[in-house]
């Protein structure tokens, strides 16, 4: 009985996991409710049935209402990620769309990036947001809404490990030189990624599994496109050969170009 608040009588009740809300809420210890209110930029926690929210850096520190010497108050650890992961990629970072934070606990990769292929496509599409070991949330951040064009599972062979993980290709509201664009998400756990319609900032919408190993690719693969390229090759025919074919000098690195609304650097 040690995740037990006397402030909160239902947390006396083990099964009532986050007051029934798990698709809002989190609550590692059992004794705090943790959100986070992408759409006003704030992060927040419920402590004896009150909300205390400030505006957050990456969605992971709350005020935890002690003297911090004339600072924000951002002095408590939400939590997310664990292996190292689990802080903020940067706590100056001024973009909050950094790719990053769309996972808890994440952290741009350095280790697969696009690459080109042979045959004048390419042999890796996309970056990694890498987390540490445990399942991890996805939540949309404010640029990545939008409608959801496809998704579907990786393999359509149940012995494959694709099986049971997602690519879902979401049309963004978000125009980039004034184009639209098209973000792909792979990775996320099949059984919890979105399957249709529209994408809303703050939403979850689905799970990746983290990892200690920071080579690899853990975590969500993203992908950015142009939607005429994206109609070109894949709409219609969505197979990683269509895929593959697209040439690297059609995707844009979520994380790193200074077009992106996604940059984290």
């Amino acid at each position: 009985m040690g995740a037990t608040s006397i402030g909160n009588p239902q947390s006396n009740n083990l099964y009532a996991y986050v007051q029934n809300m798990p698709t809002d809420f989190v609550d590692p210890s059992g004794l705090r409710l943790q959100y986070y209110d992408v759409r006003r930029g704030l992060a927040c926690v419920v402590v004896n049935g009150v909300n205390r929210c400030i505006e957050y850096i990456d969605r992971y520190w709350y005020d935890d209402g002690t003297d911090d010497s004339g600072g924000p108050g951002r002095d408590e650890f939400l939590g997310g990620g664990g292996g190292g992961g689990g802080g903020p990629q940067n706590p100056t970072q001024p973009n909050r769309n950094c790719i990053a934070n769309a996972v808890a606990g994440g952290r741009v990769g350095g280790t697969r990036n696009i690459m080109p292929n042979v045959y004048g496509g390419n042999a890796h599409d996309g970056i990694h947001v890498e987390a540490g070991p445990g399942i991890h949330p996805v939540v949309a951040l404010p640029a990545m809404a939008g409608r959801v064009l496809h998704a579907g599972r990786q393999s359509g062979h149940p012995d494959d490990a694709g099986y049971g993980l997602s690519v879902v290709d979401i049309l963004l509201n978000t125009r980039i030189d004034g184009q639209r664009y098209v973000m792909t998400l792979k990775d996320m756990a099949y059984d919890t990624g979105i399957r249709r319609g529209r994408v809303t900032s703050g939403r979850i919408i689905g799970s990746v599994e983290g990892s200690a190993n920071p080579v690899g690719e853990t975590g969500l693969h993203v992908t950015l496109m142009p939607l005429p390229i994206y109609n070109k090759h894949i709409r219609g025919r969505a197979s990683s050969v269509s895929r593959s074919s697209v040439p690297v000098n059609q995707l844009m690195d979520a994380a790193r170009d200074p077009r992106s609304p996604f940059r984290c650097q």
